[in-house]
């Protein structure tokens, strides 16, 4: 129950400028998490991260392991050196309206996670767009994925509203996907 706003945090070199642990019910806004090993990271936690910037850090922007019902909302993350946003071993949580670009890495990662939403979000000029790698059950819908989609073991819910050319196997389709 404890609401974290308006700061700069910058230089945590072999750590995250916020880490939660064990946290809930906790509100990260309007901070920017600049220059660290990660911007923002999750452990355990149940929170809201909404209108931050999470930038040039030397792992990922925002960060969630084994955490659940979170919501990540209306986020600048960008120019990270692994990740924009990675949820690892999470569920249930919300990942909307954030604009995610320039990482060095992935945009968006889901590794052995389940059960998100992933909508209306911006995903542009990172090495790859999202990766899902063990991860079923998502609903991810419109996104603006401006770079490749990776899917390993996976399976998940897509949804677009209108129909998108995309290539599969090698052979080139038009359909809603």
């Amino acid at each position: 129950n404890v609401t974290i706003k308006g700061f700069t945090v910058t230089g945590a070199a072999y750590a995250a400028g916020i880490y939660l642990y064990n946290s809930n019910n906790c509100r990260i806004e309007n901070v920017n998490a600049s220059n660290n090993a990660r911007g923002i990271y999750l452990y355990k936690s149940s929170n809201i991260i909404a209108n931050n910037i999470a930038s040039l850090n030397h792992a990922c922007g925002i960060y969630l392991y084994k955490s659940s019902n979170n919501t990540i909302d209306n986020n600048n993350i960008s120019l990270n050196c692994d990740y924009g946003i990675c949820l690892d071993d999470s569920s249930n949580n919300i990942i909307a309206n954030n604009t995610v670009s320039s990482n060095n890495g992935l945009g968006i990662c889901l590794d052995d996670s389940s059960n998100n939403i992933i909508a209306n979000n911006i995903v542009s000029n990172n090495d790859c767009g999202i990766r899902l790698n063990d991860s079923s059950n998502n609903k991810i819908y419109l996104n603006n994925f401006i770079n490749n989609v990776y899917s390993f073991s996976s399976t998940n819910i897509w949804n677009s509203t209108e129909k998108i050319t995309y290539t599969y196997k090698g052979k080139t389709y038009t359909n809603y996907l």
